[in-house]
């Protein structure tokens, strides 16, 4: 079923033969027919019916069989006749549902859509019934077998309970793994970066080795704790050689426990099988996140995320087959080392030679599953194979701990090599390894030292008599650390305040007033204003950063660098203050460009700066020095050297700014003024950021004597008193305060001015800002004509490149979705970009001429729906406008390969909200400024402001409907849906 169902796809809106859009039923059946896949949704009803009559019989014949071995009565002929007369009933309901979706044009019936809709739920609920029966039937068969005087199913509770109780930290780690890789929306940036970095491959399958044994193997130690198995065990430390002189200095080393008595294991069997499972759930993860990674990036890749659930599920029969059959364990587990290394070698070398594509993928995906493999030949036989001692395997964990804290010591003092060499996969699973290696440390020397047993460790250095003070010590480790950073907060700390730099003359900073002389002198005297652009630029992690600095390029290049010498005011917000900023730093450093401009020049460090490793400085300072800064604040002697700044200082050198001059030495307004003076002019540029009070606060490039009459409401973050001078933060601090997302990017501090966080919180488009001063500019004359104002409005959002395609359309043809009251309370708080929407459609009505740029995305249907909280009407004209966007991407990605822009084996990799984007995306970025047909039209019509006729044209499309679309015009197709003719143009 599941093979005819993929064979059928046809669009994004009938994805499935059993479609769920009932009320579409001809429509959709007419689409069906023309699309030349019926016989695959005849196919997949015949095999249903086939399926389900042999899957329920199975059922039947399965309680069958177990009543005999039940000493229960109710699992009788009762539950029996009861199943049976639900599985016919829920049978019938499902061949009935087949016979409407199969015959349905055929026969006359009143009510098509409500007929299949009743019988849909009424199969539903019968199914439920007869599930819910066939459990009570197992339930009742389990609790009624015996093992000795107990009942088997109590003893599974049991072994349940001391699994959960036992590998509770290993399940959160676990968790922690999958989420972060699977549910944040760089996830699949982070793998894609990952295969492009060969040793960084080969490393992270050392640690979901080493991790998924640590995770499997203490909460053994975690158990051991149970009063059943305390007088069962022998606690140890090593005391002897070269890992002895440390606990015979201090009584802290590697502890280990042992039997007793080898042969009475004392440990629970059933939670030790749950144990072993779940180190295997880590490959299990990793898998998962490869297959999501490829299906968002190739179209029809055939490996489905839900199929390392089935991985999983032969794991624990190929688990269950050896513990139980296998008398070759040596034979096993050659056999897998032998396969697990040829797949790494493989996977390493294909990485190494072709970076991200398929084979890579497909490659990686393979030592992965010989992976888990050879960790499950290894669990089951470890004892065979290695001896039964825990010795060995605990010193081999330590030694690897110890090198991954060094690792992470070495990142955290030279953090140029993890921004180069470590991807964010290697950094998460090494502090994982850390900060788990640190809790069972903990638990097992506390074990160690309240062993009641023995009054001394065995062996001739006495280990426990001399340091028995540990057994009062090492329990209150965790509240005294509770209680230090409860404590620790009332101290000051240096760690994220922003150093300020003094203004000491009007010469280092330009006036406000200056500024708009001089638009008044060159607007009567030149034509450098034909029109006046204000620019503003959406946030967006590194995907708004990039996505910024290529399209102000692309319209610097299509004017022959005219936009920025007629452009008065850029104003962001997070990544887009970012990018703003970036680009006039690239803009001033690669050439000061006050001759006729060539784009095209900076390309390549416009590509260096949105490849850069942000994510990897975060999570390196975030677990490690910065952690480490928090909590001894007294360290913190320079002011604001934190993460944030760290990042800031690459970009300052990734720009150009080879010595960071424009973070370390001159103010926010210094710096303006100095790109204002290398390049002859540039447009003033006022950037976002929110207090923790929820005031809306900006950092603005010119001096003003009263920022409140300009920006009204809106605090100033610049102007502290610092004696007889202004203090005012660096440019990039200034830009770093506009871009503070937390957890990942700390509170910005600056003193005497407050704390704030990412501008997004109060507005994410900038536009406030913008229109602020302009209406300053219109109150003092600065500008008198409104009919020359030109707004350019980057977006890079995948909700609002829906809603700019279909939004004036939508909303008129749109079913209102049943929203709940807490979903919608949570939607409405969440949403950052209210005060934006309001901003834009305020310059829409009182501007003419408004840019929207907006970077394009793939998107199905249900993307439609879940961004307009309602199905459309007319879906299939809602379908048409995906099927022409999908293409006119397809053909973005092909025109960039036949450029050499792209590389076909990349498949589509699309930019998420992230902070690392990695090659394939930066350049997907690229192919849809230089040849997606709606941007190269938007940028067009820029040029022609310019008198640039021929800049930026589109190549024509055979499709009149995608045409249409193009222009915003629906007409044509609307009524080729409604009046159920499927015309040429719009097949």
């Amino acid at each position: 079923m599941g093979i005819w169902a993929s064979l059928f796809y046809i669009n994004s809106f009938m994805n499935h033969p059993q479609f769920t859009r009932f009320e579409e039923f001809y429509f959709i059946m007419n689409q069906i027919n023309l699309s030349g896949k019926k016989i695959y949704y005849y196919l997949f009803f015949l095999t249903d019916a086939i399926w389900a009559i042999t899957l329920l019989t199975f059922f039947r014949r399965l309680l069958k069989t177990i009543r005999k071995y039940s000493s229960f009565s109710h699992i009788k002929d009762i539950v029996i006749t009861v199943f049976t007369v639900f599985m016919v009933a829920a049978y019938l309901s499902d061949l009935f549902e087949g016979f409407i979706y199969v015959f349905g044009c055929n026969v006359n019936f009143n009510d098509v859509c409500g007929l299949l809709k009743t019988t849909v739920n009424i199969k539903k609920g019968l199914y439920g019934f007869t599930g819910v029966i066939f459990l009570y039937g197992i339930y009742k068969y389990w609790s009624s077998i015996r093992k000795g005087d107990h009942y088997v199913i109590n003893d599974h509770r049991k072994s349940i309970r001391i699994f959960l109780r036992s590998s509770f930290l290993s399940l959160l780690f676990v968790a922690i793994v999958a989420l972060l890789l699977t549910q944040i929306p760089q996830g699949k940036t982070i793998v894609i970066d990952l295969l492009d970095r060969p040793r960084n491959l080969f490393g992270v399958y050392l640690l979901l080795c080493f991790l998924a044994l640590i995770l499997s193997h203490y909460p053994a130690y975690f158990e051991a704790r149970r009063k059943e198995i305390r007088d069962l065990v022998d606690w140890k430390i090593i005391t002897k050689g070269f890992l002895g002189w440390f606990p015979r200095l201090t009584g802290l080393g590697v502890v280990y426990y042992t039997l007793k008595d080898e042969n009475k294991n004392p440990f629970d069997k059933l939670a030790k099988i749950f144990r072993h499972h779940l180190g295997g759930l880590m490959f299990i993860a990793f898998l998962f996140i490869l297959f999501y990674t490829g299906q968002q990036a190739y179209e029809g890749f055939k490996l489905h995320p839900a199929l390392s659930l089935f991985v999983f599920f032969i794991s624990i029969l190929f688990y269950d087959y050896l513990r139980k059959k296998s008398n070759n364990p040596k034979s096993w587990f050659i056999a897998f080392a032998v396969f697990a290394g040829v797949s790494i070698i493989a996977s390493v070398w294909v990485v190494a030679a072709a970076g991200w594509s398929r084979g890579s993928l497909y490659l990686t995906s393979l030592a992965a599953i010989a992976l888990l493999g050879l960790y499950i030949t290894f669990r089951i036989f470890r004892k065979d194979l290695f001896g039964k001692s825990n010795r060995s395997l605990v010193i081999v964990f330590s030694i690897f701990g110890f090198l991954s804290l060094a690792l992470i010591v070495f990142a955290n003092v030279n953090l140029s090599y993890p921004i180069r060499h470590l991807n964010a996969v290697s950094i998460l699973l090494l502090y994982i390894v850390i900060f788990y290696g640190f809790i069972a440390v903990l638990v097992k020397h506390i074990q160690l030292y309240n062993e009641k047993n023995i009054e001394e460790i065995p062996g001739k250095y006495g280990i426990k008599k001399r340091f028995s003070w540990w057994r009062y010590v090492l329990p209150t480790v965790p509240f005294f650390l509770l209680l230090w950073l409860l404590i620790v907060n009332s101290f000051p700390n240096k760690l994220h305040y922003m150093k300020k730099i003094p203004e000491k003359s009007s010469g280092d900073v330009m006036k406000i007033e200056d500024f708009g002389d001089y638009i008044e002198k060159a607007d009567s005297t030149s034509d450098q204003f034909p029109y006046y652009f204000l620019a503003t630029s959406y946030g967006g992690g590194l995907m708004a950063n990039l996505w910024a600095m290529l399209v102000y390029n692309e319209i610097q290049r299509t004017t022959s660098g005219r936009f920025l010498k007629s452009t008065i005011n850029m104003s962001g917000n997070s990544g887009g203050t970012i990018g703003l900023g970036n680009y006039a730093n690239l803009w001033t450093y690669n050439g000061h460009f006050k001759e006729e401009v060539k784009a095209d020049s900076i390309i390549p460090q416009i590509e260096g700066v949105g490849n850069f490793n942000h994510l990897s400085i975060d999570l390196t300072y975030l677990f490690g020095w910065d952690m480490i800064r928090e909590l001894i604040p007294f360290i913190s002697r320079k002011e604001g050297r934190d993460r944030s700044y760290e990042a800031m200082k690459r970009y300052a050198e990734l720009t150009g700014d080879k010595n960071a001059v424009s973070l370390h030495d001159r103010s926010y307004r210094q710096h303006w003024k100095y790109i204002f003076d290398e390049n002859g002019y540039y447009p003033s540029l006022t950037f976002s950021t929110t207090s923790i009070d929820g005031q809306l606060g900006n950092v603005f490039s010119l001096k003003t004597a009263d920022h409140n009459e300009i920006f009204r409401g809106i605090y100033n973050v610049l102007d502290t008193e610092l004696c007889d001078t202004v203090g005012s933060v660096s440019y990039y601090q200034a830009l770093s305060a506009s871009n503070r997302f937390p957890i990942f990017s700390p509170i910005a501090s600056i003193k005497g001015e407050g704390h704030f966080v990412d501008g997004g919180y109060y507005d994410n488009s900038g536009l406030m800002n913008s229109l602020e001063f302009l209406n300053y500019l219109f109150t003092e004359a600065v500008i008198t004509d409104s009919s020359k104002v030109r707004y350019v409005i980057v977006e890079n959002s995948k909700s609002h490149y829906i809603q700019y395609l279909l939004g004036e359309w939508i909303d008129r043809y749109k079913k209102e979705k049943k929203e709940g009251e807490i979903p919608a309370i949570v939607k409405t708080v969440t949403k950052v970009d209210k005060v934006s929407r309001h901003l834009k459609e305020r310059i829409k009505n009182e501007f003419d001429s408004t840019v929207f740029i907006h970077l394009p995305h793939r998107f199905t249907y249900d993307d439609v729906v879940n961004t307009f909280h309602g199905d459309p009407i007319n879906p299939f004209t809602v379908q048409k406008i995906i099927d022409c966007n999908n293409e006119w991407m397809r053909q973005a990605i092909d025109s960039a390969i036949e450029n050499k822009i792209y590389d076909k084996k990349w498949g589509i990799v699309e930019s998420p909200l992230a902070r690392i984007l990695s090659e394939p995306a930066v350049r997907y970025q690229r192919a849809m400024v230089e040849y997606h047909p709606l941007v190269r039209r938007q940028v067009q019509q820029i040029g022609k402001w310019f008198g640039n006729k021929s800049a930026g044209e589109s190549e024509e499309f055979e499709s009149k409907c995608c045409e249409q679309i193009l222009d915003g015009n629906f007409s044509d197709i609307l009524r080729c849906n409604n009046e159920g003719i499927v015309c040429s143009d719009c097949k």
